[in-house]
């Protein structure tokens, strides 16, 4: 499976090495000034007895299940001594359901779960996430690792590392933590695992049971229950937890809910949350805004939640300013991300972008747009690969909140949300910034209006005309040493894998430029018309995870295949199929097939046909795009459609494993035939003329590489449907006849787009 092998491969280039037990305890938990003098040796008095037990059942134990009651037992008893703010529970859950971090994935069923400080177990074991905080997964005969290595010769060790690593990546997203510890336990043996944004180590197997290791269970608990804590947070904070966070109490939530009731974002809501619903995770969180700090309480439920591990794990709340006046109280969302060092924040882009809407007169109303910034000079990995990139945290106060584009309550609302995409773009153009990453979690509804926007420019680049306009109205920010130069930046392979380019696939060192972008807004239309539509597609469930869940090195193969087959959808004359059909054709004269005919010995040289010219390439430009739009929205069809009654459909994610050998059964016709379809559609394309729509310049031929891989990565085996089947690409399924295409406006050739021209607090974005 593709997916278990880029978590492999994921994990493998992010292990940093093992140390001995003295070694992990003293770099990556200190001793905290509450571990007094014979604190830990009273506490391994207080649980011999249940040690005993549980090394008598640990070593006879044949069966995991055989020995977890006795280690939740011992467990419990190293932490009854401890204060009751900062005393967790231990329960054995691996019968549990955790509900996932992403609503699309799958429950999952920890071990050992070992709870908040200070809480107790949930009620009728309705176990979720944000009340674990640590995780014990137990094995047995199943070291994971070897000489200080990841056994690579062994699926069932990899597997099991797998599993710890997604139990990380939980309780790091759903504790807001900067770092977390997890630990495997092999019958009488253990490892205890740190994992950080940037990678993870872990300490040397060690026999847990033994008498000359019976402090180390107890000291590793007391340093992650009760650390030493900054004045200004909580006194509940596990180590590692972020000292900018704490929880309010139940007054503070009641008093906050009441903010939000009176606002127009909690009026609008279909069900509306109760008090317990709205604040059962709900915190205190700094941040700033116009250049002061200020406290947010996060509300209601999660906006977004990226499924990274080694990434930057962005994270979005909804949340109301303590102390804004009731009249006023108005609602933001909050993100936090972890920036590698290497990388220009994204408050440059969004400054730079709103001082060119002040230059031009331009109104920013409905775009999205900063108003404060902070970076956390304390929080930082230290299990990079280099110190360049580390990962350092930032949080900034945005405007307005998005609602996903897969809850659109009919396909024209999602068409005009695409409209606006496009024109936010072609503004960001204007302004010298290339977004890089058009992709479903980045175009979203505003909650209130209903309005379309592009968000999240964490992996947006300068062009030239950017970054003079940067130096020019930012010189105090200005730090060209510090991030690589833009022409390496711009060839660097970003963004989220399924709706990267065509060519952006093919040639990696490609300069990225806006075509790539407006090309992913397409791929981002086919993703959302094979996941949330009634569509006809003969793979069914399995559409969308054939096109964009297949191996790397097949996508661009899938997708130029896809261009040359129907959309398919059923009714020929909806908005969504015009658009789909004519944004589809743009796309396919961007990315020609090139003709390849080889020549045989049974050919005579002089009977061989001369070499076909490639056909000519026409990129996509925001004046296209933009006509395209305009068309289908004021013709007839969108006057007299109406599928108000037809939002979006919930999408299940299917299970690939338990079809996949029924579904790799069909046959197909040859790719050599579509192929040839192409080649004949290609040659009828025009050249290209000077002033047609065509590359920018110089700038668009530039090389360079970018420092980071990030969550493109990850994002192959997160944003799939599910794990990959590994099909054969010289085929692919039969389709359904396809329909009659409904006529389509005819793209134009414009100019190109890109003009050639030559704790700190980043405040507002307009700066």
């Amino acid at each position: 499976m593709v997916q278990q092998k880029m978590w492999w491969k994921t994990l493998e280039e992010n292990f940093r090495g093992e140390s001995s037990v003295d070694e992990f305890l003293g770099a990556y938990m200190p001793q905290p000034t509450t571990e007094i003098e014979g604190k830990i040796e009273g506490i391994v008095t207080e649980s011999a007895s249940k040690l005993e037990k549980a090394k008598e059942k640990a070593q006879a134990a044949k069966k995991e299940d055989q020995y977890d009651e006795s280690l939740v037992a011992y467990l419990n008893a190293i932490v009854a001594k401890f204060p009751p703010n900062t005393r967790p529970w231990f329960a054995d859950t691996k019968s549990a359901q955790f509900p996932p971090i992403d609503e699309d994935d799958h429950v999952t069923s920890p071990d050992i779960t070992g709870g908040q400080p200070g809480t107790k177990p949930p009620m009728n074991e309705t176990y979720t996430w944000p009340d674990a905080g640590l995780v014990f997964e137990l094995k047995v005969k199943r070291d994971i690792f070897k000489a200080g290595r990841i056994k690579s010769d062994s699926v069932q060790a990899k597997s099991a590392l797998v599993q710890l690593a997604k139990s990380a990546r939980s309780l790091l997203a759903s504790g807001r933590s900067c770092f977390v510890f997890v630990v495997a336990v092999d019958k009488t043996m253990a490892r205890i695992l740190c994992f950080d944004r940037a990678g993870f180590r872990t300490s040397v197997a060690f026999d847990w049971t033994e008498e000359s290791n019976s402090n180390v269970i107890p000291t590793f608990l007391w340093r992650l229950y009760n650390p030493d804590k900054p004045k200004r947070t909580s006194p509940d904070r596990m180590y590692g937890a972020d000292a900018t966070i704490s929880t309010p109490t139940a007054v503070e939530k009641e008093e906050m809910f009441k903010l939000w009731q009176a606002t127009s974002s909690y009026k609008i809501i279909d069900k509306a949350p109760s008090l317990e619903e709205a604040t059962r995770h709900s915190r205190w969180v700094e941040a700033y805004r116009d250049g002061r700090p200020v406290l947010c309480f996060t509300i209601g439920e999660l906006l977004f939640q990226s499924e990274g591990l080694f990434s930057r794990a962005t994270r979005v709340d909804r949340v109301i300013i303590k102390g804004d006046p009731r009249s006023s109280v108005r609602v933001y969302a909050l993100k936090d991300a972890w920036r590698q060092v290497c990388r220009r924040p994204e408050t440059d882009f969004y400054a730079v972008i709103a001082k060119h809407c002040e230059e031009k007169g331009r109104p920013t109303e409905g775009m999205a747009q900063c108003l404060g910034s902070v970076e956390f000079p304390d929080h930082k990995t230290n299990s990079a690969a280099s110190d360049e990139q580390q990962r350092c945290h930032m949080r900034s106060l945005l405007t307005p909140v998005g609602v996903p584009l897969k809850r659109f309550r009919s396909s024209k609302e999602f068409i005009l949300a695409l409209q606006n995409a496009v024109e936010h773009s072609r503004i960001a153009l204007e302004a010298g910034v290339i977004h890089r990453d058009v992709s479903e979690g980045n175009v979203l509804f505003d909650e209130e209006t209903r309005k379309g926007f592009l968000v999240d420019w964490d992996y947006a680049e300068f062009n030239a005309n950017g970054m003079a306009n940067f130096e020019k109205w930012f010189s105090d920010r200005a730090d060209s040493d510090k991030y690589p130069d833009i022409d390496k930046s711009l060839k660097g392979l970003t963004g989220t894998f399924p709706f990267m380019a065509i060519q952006r696939l093919e040639k990696e060192d490609t300069a990225h430029e806006a075509r790539h972008d407006l090309e992913s807004l397409y791929w981002l239309l086919i993703w959302v018309i094979l996941r949330y539509t009634a569509h006809i597609h003969s793979d069914g469930q399995f559409a969308c995870h054939e096109l964009f869940g297949a191996n790397p090195k097949k996508a661009a193969t899938l997708k130029r295949d896809w261009l040359n087959q129907d959309i398919p959808l059923s009714n020929i004359d909806s908005p969504l199929y015009i658009l789909a059909s004519t944004l589809q054709y743009t796309v396919l004269l961007q990315n020609p097939i090139i003709p390849v005919r080889k020549q045989t010995a049974m050919v005579l040289p002089s009977h061989y046909p001369p070499p076909v010219s490639p056909p000519a390439e026409i990129p996509l430009t925001h004046e296209t795009m933009k006509h395209i739009f305009t068309e289908v929205i004021t013709s007839e069809v969108w006057k007299t459609f109406d599928d108000s009654d037809s939002p979006a459909l919930p999408f299940v994610r299917p299970r690939i494993a338990q079809e996949e050998s029924q579904h790799q059964s069909k046959t197909a016709p040859s790719q050599q035939l579509r192929r040839l379809v192409v080649e004949n559609n290609a040659r009828s394309v025009p050249s290209q003329s000077d002033g047609s729509a065509g590359a920018s310049g110089s700038e668009s031929r530039k090389r360079g590489r970018d420092a980071e891989g990030d969550d493109a990565a990850v994002s192959v085996a997160s944003t799939s449907v599910a794990s990959s089947v590994d099909t054969d690409m010289s085929e692919t399924t039969p389709r359904k006849k396809k329909a009659k295409r409904a006529p389509a406006p005819a793209p134009r050739n414009s100019k190109a787009d890109t003009k050639e021209k030559g704790g700190k607090s980043r405040g507002k974005g307009k700066a």
